[in-house]
């Protein structure tokens, strides 16, 4: 758990560099993006959130670069137009208050491949589904790893997401259907380490603290 003092620190939380341009997010909420050829500065924001109730923990960007999204301490998200830096949806904030969600901080957030639903997970294990542009929640996934978010990987095309409980249970998420469509535990007592997962959901692999490293073959069609 990060402390007050790392929360409140100017260190970027998250960078990402698609093609010729590098963009990165502060814990509170300084957006900036580059252009890494001729070092200029597209758009720089210096706050986007309301640091005294929460703070950045994660951050994706759409496969066009149009759009961002950052994954909030206390379980929200925003999304915002990388151009400006301006929040979409007349500023709304999408905070985890409905129904069955959770009030966790997120781990990790991102679009589907279409950017017409995002996905975000909760440190407790849940997912939850919002339709995009509207923001309307959808549906959650919940008690599928038998505990807590221990380690995250997600296919390069950003559909499928592979997670590990702390209770050791692998869950393989199509964010497309928004369905698990694959569940095991993991054998014990080795400690999972790092979890990727191939663009077509079929071959997982799990790295442990031992040094080995297991693969897996998924069902998926």
């Amino acid at each position: 758990e990060p402390s007050a003092e790392k929360s409140k620190s100017k260190a970027p939380v998250k960078s990402t560099v698609p093609g010729d341009e590098f963009m990165m997010v502060t814990r509170q909420g300084g957006f900036a993006r580059l252009n890494l050829k001729t070092g200029k500065k597209l758009t720089s924001v210096p706050s986007l959130i309301n640091i005294d109730k929460s703070s950045v923990e994660c951050m994706s960007v759409s496969q066009k670069l149009e759009l961002a999204l950052f994954g909030l301490r206390n379980g929200a998200f925003l999304a915002i137009r990388t151009k400006d830096g301006k929040p979409v949806s007349a500023e709304k904030v999408v905070s985890g208050d409905p129904p069955k969600a959770p009030a966790s901080p997120a781990m990790a957030i991102q679009f589907n491949q279409k950017e017409k639903r995002i996905a975000i997970v909760h440190s407790n294990g849940t997912i939850g589904f919002f339709d995009f542009p509207s923001l309307e929640r959808l549906e959650d996934l919940t008690q599928t790893l038998n505990g807590s978010v221990s380690v995250l990987g997600r296919s390069t095309n950003g559909r499928f997401l592979a997670a590990i409980g702390d209770g050791m249970r692998v869950s393989v998420y199509d964010l497309e259907a928004g369905e698990v469509f694959a569940s095991w535990e993991l054998p014990k007592p080795d400690m999972p380490t790092s979890i990727s997962i191939d663009n077509l959901g079929k071959r997982i692999a799990v790295g442990f603290d031992s040094g080995s490293v297991l693969l897996f073959q998924s069902a998926k069609e």
